[in-house]
């Protein structure tokens, strides 16, 4: 029997990748092998050797962006050592071919989307001899729907119980910063509706996270997905992103209707000024009234900041810190400005002196990654010129501290409820672990402890908690309230209520300490009904 082809698939930064799971469908289809491999950033020479050894590939391709371009060639270079052809595709090599090329160790460069030219990659990968291919997009657009996933990923979903979709491609609109402004490519959206009802049969999703920004552009497309929810009888809890003037009390209405909970907005600036010389094609009054739209159909309004951009100054800042008061947003997800190449705002940059005199793509932040202080690229002071970044760390940390204060309020005033009788901390997650961060910072007299449903996941952040984890077998009292950090919605009904009782035997009272919980009623009966 004819041995079938093997790909290696690469990606970075984290253990998913779109492109790579609908280019490893179709190479499936063709009649691959197919082994996706995340390569993170601990991925050294050794552990890169043995991953490509166990494989044994006859085509790895890897897909990166420019933040992971020192990784990608890394891989790269010790794939092309073993005899092995290496293709890439994604945004670097899709704004620096050049670059990309220069190094030797890649048989083929893909600019732009691949799909429409990865079958004929995979039938003559052996004659490729560092070309540059332009991509074209697929006949099929169903194809774009089509995944596949690593055990890994796999796991990763049915214990997350989320799934994270795309409903498009490419972004029709041309911000500055964005690096992201290709060919616009809406999906069918029956499509997509079909894939997640395939990822709730398979992974028991509970949880759907629309990952572009462009689902909310049109109505009829969101009525076309509601049917579709409805037919199947599914039910999930959205959280999405948006633009603030693509949004309407229409367009609120229907995603309320089938279980949105929260809308994240690229707010960015609240100063109109930097809103212009950014490129985003919104108002300010934009950002308040789709606050106001948020507030009226509970929809939760969350929001992104960007700080230390060119032009940037105080009065930016206090207009945008100034909103932040005003609207009291529900999150705050704030980072600084980094200059991407394929950006107008790179030229612009690299044009008007604000590049240092040594810069280079080798030292683009000059942060080591591996360091245990390292928070992200985004999060770290960047290295730009001219740009007054004291000034940038105050007015983030201003309005970070307007946030963290709203979370502990809410935080602090219910767990004093919760601690006038034994009680635990009951979760995972993020969330679930900065709450636990904030109570360690007080003695509480009648905690028992905290139980992670997925215990291992967060394991590092442990030993910097006072209070101890609760042992179910071990521990000889019962709380009585159980402290959740989701709110009262289409998660705890489906899962964490059923986990309560099922590990816990539990069936006391219930106190959420989500800052998303909509309703002054905070407390569950001892049915467990909300």
């Amino acid at each position: 029997m004819k041995r079938k082809k093997r790909l290696l698939f690469g990606f970075f930064s984290e253990n998913m990748s779109y492109s790579a799971s609908i280019l490893s469908s179709l190479a499936i289809e063709k009649g691959w092998n197919v082994d996706l491999q995340f390569f993170g950033v601990f991925a050294n020479d050794e552990n890169i050797i043995k991953a490509i050894s166990e494989s044994r590939p006859d085509l790895v391709a890897l897909t990166f962006k420019t933040l992971e371009r020192k990784k990608a060639f890394q891989v790269a270079r010790i794939a092309k050592a073993a005899g092995h052809k290496v293709i890439c595709g994604g945004i670097h090599p899709s704004v620096c071919p050049n670059d990309v090329q220069s190094t030797g160790s890649f048989d083929a460069i893909v600019i732009g989307d691949g799909m429409g030219v990865f079958a004929e990659l995979l039938d003559g990968y052996t004659h490729l001899n560092g070309d540059i291919i332009h991509g074209r997009k697929h006949s099929d657009l169903r194809l774009y729907t089509k995944r596949y996933f690593s055990q890994s990923q796999k796991e990763r979903m049915k214990n997350s119980q989320t799934y994270e979709v795309l409903t498009s491609m490419g972004c029709p609109f041309n911000c500055y910063f964005c690096s992201t402004n290709t060919k616009f490519l809406e999906l069918p959206i029956e499509a997509v509706a079909e894939d997640i009802l395939a990822a709730k049969n398979n992974f028991n999703i509970e949880k759907i996270s629309i990952v572009d920004n462009t689902f909310t552009f049109s109505l009829e497309r969101l009525k076309t997905f509601n049917k579709f929810l409805k037919k199947n009888e599914l039910r999930f809890a959205f959280h999405l992103n948006g633009r603030v003037d693509c949004f309407n009390d229409k367009i609120a209405e229907e995603l309320a209707s089938f279980g949105t909970e929260d809308a994240n907005f690229g707010i960015e600036t609240a100063s109109q000024k930097l809103l212009d010389f950014i490129n985003k094609q919104a108002t300010v009054e934009d950002a308040y009234r789709a606050a106001e739209i948020c507030k009226k159909h509970s929809l939760s309004f969350k929001i992104s900041l960007m700080f230390g951009l060119p032009t940037q100054d105080k009065t930016d800042y206090e207009t945008t810190l100034r909103f932040v008061k005003e609207v009291q947003p529900d999150s705050i997800h704030t980072y600084y400005f980094a200059p991407f190449p394929g950006t107008y705002l790179f030229k612009y940059c690299l044009e008007n002196g604000y590049f240092p005199e040594n810069f280079s793509l080798d030292n683009f932040f000059d942060i080591d990654e591996t360091s245990p202080n390292f928070k992200g690229f985004r999060q770290e002071a960047g290295m730009l010129k001219n740009i007054d970044y004291a000034m940038a760390t105050e007015y983030m940390n201003k309005i970070m501290e307007l946030e963290n204060k709203r979370k502990d309020a809410v935080i602090i005033k219910r767990i004093t409820m919760a601690d006038k009788e034994p009680w635990i901390l009951f979760g995972s997650g993020d969330y679930f672990y900065r709450v636990l961060e904030r109570l360690s910072a007080k003695k509480w007299k009648n905690c028992l402890g905290y139980y992670d449903i997925f215990e291992d996941k967060y394991k590092e952040r442990t030993f910097f908690l006072s209070l101890p984890r609760y042992d179910l077998y071990k521990s000889t009292d019962r709380p009585q309230t159980a402290v959740v950090t989701t709110h009262f919605g289409h998660v705890f009904n489906t899962t964490v209520l059923a986990l309560l009782r099922n590990k816990l035997h539990f069936n006391g009272k219930i106190i959420s300490v989500s800052t998303q919980e909509q309703r002054e009623g905070f407390l569950t009966s001892s049915s467990g009904k909300a």
